[in-house]
C-alpha cells in the first residue's frame, strides 16, 4: 500500500512539473506547425521540443528546436503540446506563454549527443507584441516565412519598425550572398575591380603570385538604403602592402557608383558586404556560380 503510494505521488508530481507553463493560442500553433514540418523532412518524430527565450531593448526572441536527448537530465519548466514535451529556458514572454520558466539551463548535467547541431525556428516580436518580420526565420533567414506573417495576422498582427530598418545587416542575417543587381552582378564587379587595379600600376595581373594574393584580399562595405557605399576596412589582407593599396584604391572608386540597395522581405535596408570576395570567385574560375 506504501509502495503504491508512493508511485502515485511520484505520477502527479511528474505530472506537476510537466505542466508548469500555460502556451497563448499562438504558440501552441506555431509549435504544432515546428512538428508538422520536422515530421515532414525527417520521417521520425521530434521528441522533447525546447523554446528557449531572450530579450534585448526592442525585441523578445523565442527560438524553437528539437532537443534530442540534450536536455533529458536537465529539469527545465515545460508544458505538452500536441502529445511532445516542451521545455523553456530564458526569459518569460508574456503574450506568448504564462507560468515559471527556468532561467538558464545545467549545462553540467546535459547530455551532448555527438554531432548534435540543432536546427532553430528563431521568432521575433516586438515589444508590443507584433512579429518582427525583418529577424523571424525557419531553420535559415533565407525560408519563406509567409505561413508566419499570415499566422500573426490571425492572432498578433506584424509590422516594420523604424530601429529595423535602421539596422545593418549581415550576410548571415539576410543569408543573401549574392546581389545580381549589385553593378550588374559580382562578375562585372570583380572585372571592375580589376580594371582599376590594373590601371594603378602595382600589380602585374599575369603574375600568379600576384593572381594567388588578391584572391586573399577581403574589404568590408556597407551599402546604405539609399544605395551609397562607405568603406569599413579590411577584413583580410593579402600580406603584400602594395596589392592591398592597389585593393584599397580601386576599392575607392567603386564606392564613388551609386548602388542599387539591397532588398530583404520586401523592404531596402542597409547591409555590410565584403567587397573583394567576387575577385576569389573570379580568379578561381568560379564564374559559373554567379
Amino acid at each position: 500500500m506504501k509502495y503504491l503510494f508512493s508511485i502515485l505521488v511520484l505520477i502527479v508530481c511528474s505530472t506537476i512539473n510537466a505542466k508548469t507553463v500555460e502556451l497563448d493560442d499562438w504558440t501552441i500553433r506555431v509549435i504544432s506547425d515546428y512538428i508538422f514540418e520536422y515530421e515532414s523532412c525527417h520521417e521520425e518524430s521530434p521528441g522533447t521540443i525546447i523554446v528557449s527565450c531572450t530579450e534585448d531593448m526592442h525585441h523578445y526572441y523565442m527560438y524553437i528546436y528539437e532537443g534530442k536527448t540534450y536536455y533529458d537530465k536537465v529539469d527545465l519548466s515545460g508544458t505538452i503540446c500536441c502529445g511532445h514535451p516542451v521545455k523553456f529556458v530564458g526569459t518569460n514572454i508574456p503574450f506568448l506563454f504564462q507560468g515559471k520558466i527556468s532561467k538558464r539551463i545545467d549545462y553540467e548535467n546535459a547530455t551532448i549527443p555527438v554531432g548534435y547541431d540543432p536546427i532553430p525556428w528563431k521568432m521575433v516580436f516586438h515589444k508590443d507584441g507584433s512579429l518582427c518580420k525583418m529577424l523571424t526565420w525557419k531553420v535559415n533567414p533565407g525560408e519563406d516565412i509567409d505561413d508566419m506573417i499570415d499566422l500573426s495576422l490571425d492572432y498578433k498582427g506584424y509590422s516594420v519598425k523604424r530601429f529595423d530598418l535602421r539596422h545593418t545587416y549581415s550576410e548571415f542575417e539576410t543569408f543573401n550572398f549574392h546581389d545580381p543587381e549589385i553593378l550588374n552582378g559580382e562578375m562585372k564587379l570583380a572585372e571592375l575591380m580589376l580594371s582599376y587595379i590594373g590601371e594603378t600600376g602595382i600589380c602585374d595581373l599575369t603574375s600568379p603570385s600576384i593572381i594567388d594574393a588578391l584572391s586573399k584580399v577581403d574589404i568590408l562595405v556597407k551599402i546604405k538604403r539609399n544605395g551609397k557605399m562607405r568603406i569599413i576596412g579590411f577584413e583580410e589582407k593579402s600580406g603584400d602592402r602594395r596589392i592591398d593599396s592597389s585593393v584599397m584604391k580601386a576599392a575607392r572608386k567603386i564606392a564613388k557608383s551609386h548602388f542599387k540597395p539591397f532588398t530583404f522581405r520586401g523592404e531596402k535596408i542597409a547591409m555590410y558586404k565584403p567587397l573583394t570576395r567576387c575577385l576569389f570567385r573570379y580568379i578561381s574560375g568560379m564564374e559559373k556560380d554567379f
